[in-house]
C-alpha cells in the first residue's frame, strides 16, 4: 500500500502551476465555492484515467507523488495536449498500460472509485439489488460465475446448471458480506463516535434479489428508516470499508458537506480521523468544523474564474 503525498498541476482547467501536499492519514481541502476544490480531485482523476475518460482536459498535466510503505517516492505524469496523451513514470515516457501497471504494484488501481461523491452511495445502500451488485463486483469468482450465468441466459434445459452456479454464487457472496459488514461496522462506530452501533446486511429471503442493509443502535433498523444523518454516515462507512477490502490506497471525498448535517461535523471529523488509520483520506469541504480532526489542511482561497 502507497499514500498519496503531493499533486503538481502545472495546468487543469482553471487551476495552474500549484503543488498540493497530503499527509499520510486524514487530509482536509478547504474553500468556498469555485476555489478549485472540484477541479483538485478532477485532476487526480485526469492523472489516473486513460484517454477513454470523462475527465479530459486537452491541456491537462498534471503529477501525482506517492510513497509506500519502504518510503520508497513514485511520480506518475500524463500531460495531454492537443488530444494526445504522454505518460511518464518516474519522469521516464511510458506506455500507458506500463503506467497503469506501476500505478497497481504499490496498491493504486485504476478500476476503483478513487473520487467518491456520497449521494450516489446514499441512494445505492437503500436499494438491496445495487448492494448485491457491489458486493459481487468485488469478487472475481463472483464476478465470472455471474457473467456465466447470464451466458446461459433462460434456457430451460440449462435450469439446472443455473441453479449451481447461483448457489456457488451465493455462498461467496455470503462471505463477501461478512466480510464487508465487519469493515463498515468499525468504520461506522468510529464515523457516529459511538462503540456500540453496528451495521449489518443480509440477503433477501430470495438471495438473487439483493442485500438489506441495516443499522444498529439497540435494535436493527432497517434501510427505509435509516434517517438521513444514518444513511450518509452509513454511506461513508461502506464506501470506506469497500476501499479497505479492495486494498485501495485512498479515498477522496468531494462535496462532503452537501450531505452530512451540520451539526455532525465534530463528530463526523472525529471519526474519519480515527478511519484514517487504516486508509488515507481526502474530503473538499467549505467548513473548518468538518476539517477540523484533519492532520493536513489544504486552503484555497482564490476564486477559479
Amino acid at each position: 500500500m502507497s499514500i498519496l503525498t503531493a499533486v503538481r498541476v502545472e495546468q487543469y482547467w482553471k487551476l495552474t502551476r500549484k503543488t498540493f501536499q497530503f499527509s499520510p492519514k486524514f487530509n482536509a481541502v478547504r474553500g468556498g465555492n469555485s476555489t478549485g476544490k472540484t477541479t483538485l480531485f478532477s485532476a487526480i482523476k485526469f492523472a489516473l484515467s486513460d484517454e477513454n475518460s470523462s475527465v479530459n482536459d486537452p491541456l491537462g498535466d498534471v503529477t501525482l507523488t506517492f510513497q509506500d510503505n519502504n518510503g520508497g517516492n513514485f511520480s506518475f505524469r500524463r500531460l495531454r495536449s492537443g488530444g494526445n496523451s504522454k505518460y511518464f513514470f518516474n519522469e521516464d515516457k511510458v506506455e500507458f498500460t506500463e503506467y497503469s501497471e506501476e500505478l497497481k504494484q504499490i496498491g493504486v488501481k485504476l478500476s476503483v472509485e478513487h473520487v467518491v461523491y456520497l449521494d450516489s452511495w446514499i441512494n445505492m445502500i437503500e436499494n438491496p439489488k445495487e448492494v448485491l451488485n457491489l458486493l459481487e463486483s468485488l469478487n472475481p469468482k463472483v464476478s465470472a460465475l455471474k457473467a456465466e450465468c447470464e451466458e446461459l441466459g433462460r434456457d430451460i434445459k440449462k435450469a439446472k446448471k443455473q441453479d449451481f452456479i447461483n448457489k456457488k454464487r451465493i455462498r461467496h457472496v455470503k462471505r463477501s458480506i461478512e466480510a464487508i459488514s465487519a469493515l463498515a461496522t468499525r468504520n461506522y462506530q468510529q464515523i457516529c463516535q459511538k462503540p456500540n452501533v453496528s451495521l449489518k446486511m443480509e440477503l433477501e429471503e430470495n438471495p438473487l434479489d439483493g442485500v438489506i442493509m441495516s443499522q444498529s443502535d439497540g435494535g436493527f433498523v432497517y434501510h427505509e428508516q435509516f434517517s438521513g444523518g444514518q444513511k450518509a454516515r452509513g454511506a461513508m462507512a461502506l464506501v470506506l470499508a469497500v476501499a479497505e477490502r479492495s486494498e485501495n490506497s485512498f479515498v477522496i471525498f468531494d462535496n462532503l458537506d452537501n450531505t452530512i448535517f451540520q451539526e455532525h461535523f465534530p463528530i463526523v471529523s472525529k471519526g474519519i480521523h480515527a478511519v484514517s488509520n487504516e486508509i488515507q483520506v481526502i474530503i473538499g469541504s467549505r467548513f473548518k468544523e468538518l476539517a477540523g480532526s484533519a492532520e493536513s489542511e489544504i486552503r484555497l482561497t482564490e476564486l477559479l474564474d
